[in-house]
C-alpha cells in the first residue's frame, strides 16, 4: 500500500480540494462558474481560490474568462485530462486501501 500511495500526488488529498474535483468531473465537459462552485461547495472565496489556484497549478483545472455582458466576465472552471487520472488514481489507491482495512479489521 506504501509504494502504492506514493504515486498518487499527495497535493490533492485534501478534502476541499477533492470536492471541487469531483464536481467539476461530474459536469464533465461543461464549465463551471466561479459563484456556482464556491456556493456549491458553501466555501469562502478566499478559500476556494487558494484551493483553485493550486489545481490549476497543477494543471488539474483549467480556467478562463467568458463574456457575461458588455462590463463584466466570468470566470468558469473544467477538469483537465490530467486531473481525471490524478483523482481516478486517488480513487483506486483509497478504495484499495479500504478494502485491506475492512480485511484486516473482519
Amino acid at each position: 500500500m506504501i509504494e502504492e500511495a506514493k504515486a498518487v500526488n499527495s497535493k490533492i488529498v485534501s478534502l476541499k480540494r477533492l470536492l471541487i474535483l469531483l464536481i467539476l468531473r461530474g459536469y464533465g465537459p461543461e464549465e463551471v462558474t466561479f459563484r456556482e462552485l464556491t456556493v456549491g461547495l458553501s466555501m469562502k472565496e478566499g478559500i476556494f481560490q487558494s484551493h483553485i489556484a493550486l489545481l490549476i497549478k497543477m494543471g488539474y483545472v483549467k480556467q478562463r474568462k467568458v463574456p457575461f455582458n458588455e462590463k463584466k466576465k466570468l470566470t468558469v472552471y473544467a477538469i483537465t485530462p490530467e486531473g481525471e487520472a490524478a483523482l481516478a488514481k486517488f480513487e483506486n489507491w483509497f478504495g484499495d486501501w479500504a478494502i485491506k482495512k475492512r480485511w484486516e479489521n473482519g
